[in-house]
């Protein structure tokens, strides 16, 4: 069951602030449970004994990130910490509890295992405490977004699930204010500054036997957003049969570029869609990586009768961002016959230094006109 169909189920939110939040997590990014403390909505504690219960694994409360040895933090490199976000907080008979976002990642606990020389046994904690923690403990820089959220979180706090909304009516009409917005992504112009932790993902060597290694390089040295949008896709067409980068700005996706359509996609020019309204997109569902078929029903085809396209049997969805600002969406498939060949941490990792490519790009150019 998905993490916000079950924190409805058990009341600890409703289905108006879940969509609220999962409209918050495609523009702005970060996991669901973040999306859903930030507004309030629910409180560490339980979003961490939730993800707990549907992950099959124990949850790591605030208290166990307080006072790490540092023998325990050594036992992991901090790229690896950077690219899992994994925390090591306890070390006994050889074996390495390590709180992770994604505990169920089976490949990236052998990685962290083969690298400890201990057995990892993964616990889960939110997103905000882990990113807390890899500043404290491997001086891995986090954005103003989540300093923010872990103070506000420290703070004593006791949010209350509002009523239901009645059919027709707006939840700040019955709550009795509007919440605040953030300004829609706006991928024309990307405005923000390289952060250390982007800086270290640039530029720090990766091994040979990175499958991406080679975009990394390239990356390095595209000199325009657009090159930046060719490398992504052109390294993503090793795995799929089609594949196409969407911009994002003011709130709806333009198709950018592609390879392995049939039709002339010069007759998408005019072609838009709305980022949080197109059903294709709501697949993530505060997942920052979809992968599986379209569903049958009609309001999933209109992106494919839109692009004039066959629907495939297995698609690869994944949003790329800069600052916690969506800019792009990285979509893939395998064709109506084949499936999509790497596996999801592939993608995550492609749609990031996709991410950081366009920051770089904007840096430069903000460094020459300063």
């Amino acid at each position: 069951m998905k993490i916000g169909e079950f924190l409805v189920q058990q009341g600890l939110i409703n289905k108006f602030q879940l969509k609220e939040a999962l409209e918050a997590q495609l523009i702005f990014g970060g996991h669901l449970g973040t999306c859903l403390m930030e507004r309030g909505f629910i409180t560490e504690r339980q979003i961490g004994k939730v993800l707990s219960e549907i992950l099959g694994v124990g949850y790591a409360p605030p208290e166990f990130f307080e006072k790490i040895p540092q023998l325990v933090i050594e036992t992991l490199p901090d790229k690896l910490v950077d690219r899992h976000l994994a925390i090591p907080f306890r070390l006994q008979d050889r074996i390495l509890d390590t709180a992770m976002v994604r505990p169920q990642d089976l490949a990236a606990g052998d990685e962290l295992s083969f690298a400890s020389g201990y057995k990892v046994k993964p616990w889960v904690a939110p997103e905000a405490r882990i990113l807390q923690a890899m500043e404290r403990y491997y001086d891995i820089r986090r954005s103003v977004r989540y300093v923010t959220l872990c103070r506000d979180t420290d703070k004593p706090r006791h949010p209350a699930v509002p009523p239901e909304v009645p059919s027709g009516h707006k939840a700040h009409e019955v709550q009795g204010q509007r919440p605040e917005r953030r300004p829609t992504a706006d991928a024309e112009r990307l405005s923000a500054p390289i952060a250390a932790a982007t800086a270290t993902e640039v530029l720090a060597p990766p091994a040979e036997s990175d499958p991406l290694s080679g975009l990394s390089n390239a990356l390095l040295h595209a000199e325009s957003v657009d090159k930046v949008s060719e490398l992504v896709v052109t390294h993503g067409m090793r795995t799929l049969e089609r594949c196409i980068v969407l911009l994002v700005k003011k709130g709806a996706a333009f198709p950018w570029q592609g390879r392995g359509w049939p039709c002339d996609s010069s007759k998408w020019s005019h072609v838009n869609f709305d980022v949080t309204s197109e059903p294709i997109f709501s697949l993530l569902d505060g997942e920052d990586v979809y992968r599986g078929p379209i569903p049958r029903e009609p309001k999933y085809l209109h992106f494919y009768r839109t692009l004039r396209l066959d629907v495939p049997k297995e698609v690869i969805i994944a949003p790329a961002r800069v600052d916690d600002r969506l800019v792009a969406v990285f979509y893939g498939d395998g064709g109506t016959d084949d499936k999509v060949l790497a596996d999801d941490n592939y993608y995550r990792r492609l749609v990031r230094k996709f991410g950081f490519g366009l920051n770089l790009v904007e840096s430069r150019r903000r460094l020459l006109f300063a």
